[in-house]
């Protein structure tokens, strides 16, 4: 029985890459696990991935522009139609179930959305192929604990076969190598309403106070999306007041968290299962989190602080920090990462994960 993940997306965001991890750590344990996606994507994963261990299991369809109605006529001539009937298949995004109506291929889904369930929308595409899907998929994998109450109450027909993503996202454990910290205060999301970055420049005059008032910090943007005028022109009004920012575009996480010391997580919704704090702490970094929706449920590990929305308590927390000291102090980093890797990489995630790619 081969076991597929199809990713069917030309971008790259959290689910993405959260997906491409679950796919390299299930493939150390189980030979029959693939992966499937579009070559769009697989270019972009390639930029920050080394992806040579791994090709013999990812099926990757010639897709050079991102185009649904190309991926899934590919998809069934490639790969849906040629499966043996007893194969799997798990659909993070945009679950392509009618397919399965002709093969008889049984199949499984995510809800990967923190803040809105799934339904019939003229204007959502992907939210209304999760919800016609769910009506026949075998399994529903919810990655909200306020997304799970919801479907409790509003899609009785998944009640018996719909379960929580357990600690909510996965990382793939990277080499523990502890790398000396600068005084780096990072912001790094995609650039778009509700992510945080007005959230940014109504504290940085503050933040910047408070963390700069020994030594100095310097303040780093990264990120694209439709509020990157919005984002330059408030980095050069800052500039111009003294204050020590740059706005970088796309950045690469890898590259980016290693030498940073505190990474600004201020989305107005919800946080949890934010994939930048998991990567953010996975690097020994201190984050500050906005303390909305379901965003405590990252608990009080180390390295973990909640900015109250009225930002009262923020010089409170800036001043905790700097006495913690993280900031050229590699036991404090140690011990951030430490608590992370159990939290983050553990292998019950992966333990559920398989057992959510077989039929009931």
């Amino acid at each position: 029985m081969k076991k597929y993940i199809v990713l069917v997306s030309g971008a790259i965001g959290g689910a993405e890459k959260r997906f491409f991890d679950i796919f390299k750590g299930l493939s150390l344990i189980d030979d029959d696990v693939y992966l499937v996606v579009p070559s769009c994507l697989i270019n972009l994963i390639g930029k920050e991935e080394d992806l040579s261990k791994y090709l013999n299991k990812i099926i990757i369809l010639d897709i050079p522009h991102w185009s649904p109605l190309s991926f899934a006529k590919k998809f069934y001539k490639s790969v849906l139609r040629k499966s043996d009937k007893e194969d799997y298949f798990h659909y993070p995004l945009s679950p392509l179930f009618f397919l399965h109506f002709f093969t008889r291929r049984k199949y499984g889904i995510s809800f990967c959305d923190c803040h809105f369930l799934p339904k019939l929308s003229l204007r959502n595409k992907n939210a209304s192929l999760q919800w016609l899907a769910s009506f026949f998929a075998e399994k529903v994998d919810v990655l909200s604990p306020d997304i799970l109450k919801l479907a409790g109450k509003e899609l009785k027909h998944i009640e018996n076969k719909a379960s929580l993503t357990p600690g909510g996202t996965y990382i793939f454990p990277s080499d523990d190598i502890v790398v000396p910290k600068a005084r780096k205060v990072i912001f790094i999301s995609r650039l778009e309403p509700n992510k945080g970055v007005d959230v940014l420049f109504d504290i940085l005059p503050l933040i910047n106070q408070c963390l700069s008032a020994n030594e100095k910090v310097t303040f780093h943007v990264y990120g694209e999306g439709s509020l990157a005028g919005f984002v330059k022109a408030q980095v050069e009004k800052y500039k111009n007041l003294g204050i020590d920012i740059e706005y970088h575009g796309y950045g690469v996480i890898d590259k980016i968290l290693p030498d940073a010391w505190c990474v600004l997580s201020l989305q107005s919704v919800t946080n949890y299962p934010s994939r930048v704090v998991a990567e953010a702490l996975l690097a020994g970094c201190e984050v500050i989190i906005s303390d909305t929706g379901n965003s405590r449920d990252f608990g009080v590990g180390k390295g973990v602080s909640y900015l109250y929305s009225n930002y009262s308590n923020l010089s409170e927390l800036t001043n905790e920090i700097t006495q913690r000291s993280s900031y050229k102090n590699d036991g404090v980093i140690e011990s951030i990462k430490a608590d992370s890797i159990a939290k983050f990489s553990s292998p019950s995630y992966l333990n559920y994960m398989r057992s959510l790619l077989k039929a009931n």
